[in-house]
């Protein structure tokens, strides 16, 4: 059986980095979005590196609001999120073809 195991996840593991707050809802707010990892930036929606990657190029889009399920959000955040996903799509090809 192959293990995956990515080294540099242990400050992660060990909680270096907890805040005791929502991480995603904390990265907006610092006001430095090069410094925060986000990539791009919509009224609802945002993409952001992810700090801990198990694979390169792992990217986030994520919802300003908390919600549970896709069914949940608005016309407004699903656009949003979409639009900050085909972003991803094109960074992430652009990058690596």
């Amino acid at each position: 059986m192959n293990v995956l195991w990515a080294p540099w996840r242990m400050a992660y593991l060990r909680g270096a980095h907890a805040t005791g707050g929502c991480i995603l809802c904390e990265l907006p707010e610092l006001g430095d979005d090069a410094q925060a990892g986000i990539l791009e930036r919509k009224v609802s929606a945002y993409l952001v590196l992810n700090a801990f990657p198990y694979a390169t190029g792992h990217l986030m889009a994520v919802v300003t609001r908390h919600v549970a399920s896709l069914e949940e959000l608005t016309e407004a955040e699903a656009l949003d999120l979409v639009r900050v996903t085909q972003r991803g799509v094109g960074a992430v090809r652009q990058e690596y073809r």
